[in-house]
C-alpha cells in the first residue's frame, strides 16, 4: 500500500467517524414505561404484562406476565425482546445478568435492586 492510498484511507475512517458522531446516529437508544411495553407488545402481542420496571440505565426493562418474565433490551438504536421461560438469572451486585445461553445474543445486564423482581426471577 502506498503511503498517499494508506493517508486516504485514514482520513476516510476518521472523517466517517466524525460524521456519525456530529450527526448524532451513534446515539444508543433509551428506554421509558411506556416504550418498553408498546416495544414488547410489537413481538409478543398475546401477553399480558402485569408489571413492569425501567433499568437505572434506561438501557433495559423488566416484565412481568403472570407466570414467566420478560425483558426489553438496547442493542444500538433499536430493541430487541425476549420472554424470560428458558434464560437464566442471576444477580450482581445491583443489578441482574440475564444470560440466553446463546453465541449470537450475549448475557443483558439489568440495573434493578427491587427485591419484588430478584425473589420473581429467582436471582
Amino acid at each position: 500500500m502506498t503511503p498517499a492510498l494508506a493517508a486516504f484511507v485514514g482520513i476516510g475512517i476518521v472523517l466517517v467517524t466524525v460524521l456519525t458522531w456530529a450527526l448524532g446516529w451513534s446515539k444508543r437508544a433509551e428506554l421509558d414505561p411506556g416504550l418498553a411495553r408498546q416495544r414488547f407488545l410489537e413481538d409478543f402481542p398475546e401477553a399480558r404484562i402485569d408489571d413492569l420496571i425501567v433499568a437505572t440505565d434506561r438501557a433495559s426493562a423488566l416484565l412481568w406476565l403472570g407466570g414467566v418474565g420478560g425483558v426489553v433490551y438496547v442493542v444500538g438504536d433499536r430493541f430487541a425482546t425476549r420472554k424470560l421461560d428458558r434464560a437464566v438469572v442471576r444477580a450482581d451486585g445491583d443489578a441482574l445478568i440475564v444470560d440466553f445461553g446463546e453465541y449470537g445474543n450475549p448475557p443483558v445486564r439489568v440495573g434493578v435492586t427491587d427485591a419484588v423482581w430478584r425473589e420473581r426471577l429467582h436471582a
